[in-house]
């Protein structure tokens, strides 16, 4: 199944925006931001839409249908791969995971005005942070909504039905993104990654299994969690580099799955 990450409203009205992730804890796998939007709240009311986490996989993609084949529903979605949400959080210019979701968060609302070309009676969004700090954020960022038309609080997706949808919305993507993930990697000893959270032994034995000391680990791992770091700490303790003339001094071999043992002087200089 193929997840669009757009689809804009066949209805005439204002709108209403809920809005949710997925996979902001896990250390493997992308983080999913979902917009949902609608014309109709009451009819919203009435699909059957709950927090996503307490439904089946079977229902979620279910309900995921009925929202791609209602009129009245539309949704915006941003997959965050692990490689980008690393190479924010471990460049030069360290970006926080919190700054990170709410430029997603962003993102796709201004998707939303720029496509749907419609007015917002009120925007719904889930968030694990300072509540009052997000609704100010977004508040200062589109400048046309007003701040009681913005509502941030946590279990949101529990709360209003358009963030429940949104969480289905970024849920199923998610899983569809897992299920037909494409490792750059050649190495891949075995895809069974366990459920992806730091504290599940079957993905940190299997991220210690497939850790490169080269390269480090597959595209699917978040470098910057602290369950990655460990392990690479683990594994390859930092130690203070030692000066050297020339290349006759340097003695060893390249540790690396993606490469045959080549001596360090049989590489081409630069």
């Amino acid at each position: 199944m193929l997840c669009p990450l757009f689809q804009n409203v066949q209805t005439e009205g204002e709108i209403t925006i809920g809005i949710d992730e997925a996979g902001r804890g896990p250390v493997l796998g992308p983080m999913v931001y979902s917009a949902f939007f609608t014309t109709n709240t009451e009819i919203i009311s009435t699909m059957g839409f709950h927090d996503s986490k307490i439904l089946s996989r079977t229902m979620r993609e279910k309900l995921f249908s009925d929202i791609k084949e209602s009129a009245v529903c539309g949704f915006s979605t941003r997959i965050l791969t692990p490689s980008y949400i690393s190479h924010l959080m471990c460049g030069p210019q360290k970006v926080s995971l919190n700054e990170i979701a709410f430029g997603a968060v962003r993102d796709i609302i201004h998707q939303i005005i720029r496509i749907s070309q419609r007015k917002i009676v009120h925007i719904y969004c889930d968030t694990v942070g300072p509540s009052g700090k997000y609704q100010m954020m977004i508040a200062n960022e589109f400048k046309d909504i007003k701040l009681n038309q913005i509502t941030v609080c946590p279990k949101a997706d529990g709360l209003y039905p358009v963030v429940s949808a949104a969480s289905i919305c970024a849920k199923v993507t998610r899983d569809t993104c897992l299920d037909n993930w494409i490792y750059e990697e050649r190495n891949i000893q075995t895809k069974q990654v366990g459920c992806g959270y730091p504290s599940d032994i079957d993905t940190i034995k299997w991220m210690k299994c497939q850790y490169d000391p080269l390269f480090g680990y597959p595209n699917l791992v978040r470098f910057g969690w602290e369950t990655s770091k460990r392990i690479i700490e683990e594994k390859v303790p930092m130690k203070r580099p030692f000066p050297y003339q020339n290349k006759q001094d340097v003695v060893g071999v390249i540790q690396s799955k993606l490469f045959a043992n080549k001596g360090i002087t049989e590489l081409t200089e630069w």
